[in-house]
């Protein structure tokens, strides 16, 4: 309390503590208390409060903990609950919804974690969802699809896990499968292969392990090798070569133990 005025005290600030609430209140006009902030905290709920017109709460945030749900509400019109956010955990699933016209739900993302599927849903159009993002883990791949037109998927991205093989495939045009990345760990080979034309494999990196050899080759013409790198473990020598020039080795170290 302070006293300024004709030596009676002008209230400043009173906190109270009781039933489950906290008030935050401000006296400044004719001793009358102006509610500045009212905190709630009963039955699962969260309640932020502003009075500031007429000594009538505006109520600013309403926190629900609830069957779930969290519920966060805003108030800025008429005393009205302005719904803004709700999330709901229930039977495997995650909704973010979001209230902007009439009080009425906008659904802004839906995460259904069902059957080994993951699917990231957006509905702006009409309340029907709009699917964004469907990732499968099933047999061994993992799909990434994308749905933008007339719901039907377009297949983004897709992940073999299958027979020593890796693939990486991206599917951009009239739903048929652009190959991006192809690895294969077979006999004693790892390839590296990039697919941008066609269809066909630019074959990028080929890594043999053989015959004590260790090749790093690189394709980059009409899909014939550039040996960039070969290092021969065999008969007491060590063979560094390079190739650069019409695929002649250009030999950069040679040492020989004998």
């Amino acid at each position: 309390l302070l006293c300024i005025i004709h030596g009676h005290w002008l209230n400043l600030l009173w906190i109270a503590l009781h039933e489950c609430t906290i008030s935050l209140l401000l006296c400044i006009i004719h001793g009358h208390w102006l509610n500045l902030l009212w905190i709630a905290l009963h039955e699962c709920t969260i309640s932020l409060l502003l009075c500031i017109i007429h000594g009538h709460c505006l109520n600013l945030l309403w926190i629900a903990l609830h069957e779930c749900t969290i519920s966060l509400l805003l108030c800025i019109i008429h005393g009205h609950w302005l719904n803004l956010l709700w999330i709901a955990l229930h039977e495997c699933t995650i909704s973010l919804l979001l209230c902007i016209i009439h009080g009425h739900w906008l659904n802004l993302l839906w995460i259904a974690l069902h059957e080994c599927t993951i699917s990231l849903l957006l509905c702006i159009i009409h309340g029907h969802w709009l699917n964004l993002l469907w990732i499968a883990l099933h047999e061994c791949t993992i799909s990434l699809l994308l749905c933008i037109i007339h719901g039907h998927w377009l297949n983004l991205l897709w992940i073999a896990l299958h027979e020593c093989t890796i693939s990486l495939l991206l599917c951009i045009i009239h739903g048929h499968w652009l190959n991006l990345l192809w690895i294969a760990l077979h006999e004693c080979t790892i390839s590296l292969l990039l697919c941008i034309i066609h269809g066909h494999w630019l074959n990028l990196l080929w890594i043999a392990l053989h015959e004590c050899t260790i090749s790093l080759l690189l394709c980059i013409i009409h899909g014939h090798w550039l040996n960039l790198l070969w290092i021969a473990l065999h008969e007491c020598t060590i063979s560094l070569l390079l190739c650069i020039i019409h695929g002649h080795w250009l030999n950069l170290l040679w040492i020989a133990l004998h």
